[in-house]
C-alpha cells in the first residue's frame, strides 16, 4: 500500500516544475557572539547563592534598602567588568579569600564554599559592600556587607 501512495505522490507532482530554485543553501549567522575575555563584558547577576542569615545575609533589608541596592546594581549592568574592577579598583576589588575576616572564611567553609580564591566586592556606599563569586562575567551574589567587616580596611592616618 505505501507504494501505491509514492506512486501517487509522483503523478500528482509530474510535469511541474518550480519557478525558482534557491542557487545556494542560506547561511546561518549568529545574533551573538561569546566573549572569552569576560573583562570585557558587562556583568550579569546569580542570586541562588545569596544568603539569608546572619551576619551578612539580605534578610534583614527593607524594601526600600533593596531598591537603593537594586538601582545601585542596575547602574554596574552599564559598565564593562575592566571598567568595574580596573578603572574603578580604588571601590571594587577582587579580594583573596585568606583576606577576609575570620567570620567570612568560616562561613565560606560552611558553604563548602572555602576552595574559592577570591571574591568581589562591589562598593555601593561609604561602607556598603555586595560579596560575591565572579565566574565569568557573572557574580553569584552571596552577602550584604553594610558596615564594611567582611574586610575590614583602617583608614590611613586616624
Amino acid at each position: 500500500m505505501g507504494n501505491k501512495h509514492a506512486k501517487a505522490v509522483v503523478q500528482a507532482t509530474a510535469g511541474k516544475n518550480p519557478k525558482s530554485l534557491p542557487s545556494e543553501a542560506p547561511s546561518k549567522i549568529p545574533k551573538t557572539t561569546y566573549i572569552e575575555d569576560a573583562m570585557k563584558m558587562r556583568p550579569s547577576w546569580r542570586i541562588s547563592l545569596v544568603q539569608t542569615v546572619d551576619p551578612w545575609g539580605w534578610h534583614l533589608l527593607t524594601r526600600e534598602e533593596l531598591e537603593e541596592i537594586r538601582v545601585k546594581l542596575c547602574e554596574y549592568e552599564s559598565k564593562t567588568w575592566s571598567e568595574i574592577l580596573v578603572r574603578g579598583s580604588y571601590w571594587n576589588h577582587l579580594i583573596e579569600c585568606y583576606k577576609l575576616c575570620k567570620e567570612a572564611r568560616d562561613r565560606l567553609g560552611d558553604l563548602q564554599l572555602d576552595d574559592l580564591e577570591q571574591l568581589v566586592s562591589l562598593r555601593l556606599g561609604a561602607k556598603q559592600r555586595v560579596w560575591g563569586i565572579l565566574d565569568h562575567n557573572i557574580l553569584h551574589i552571596l552577602w550584604w556587607d553594610p558596615e564594611h567587616r567582611v574586610y575590614p580596611v583602617e583608614k590611613q592616618n586616624t
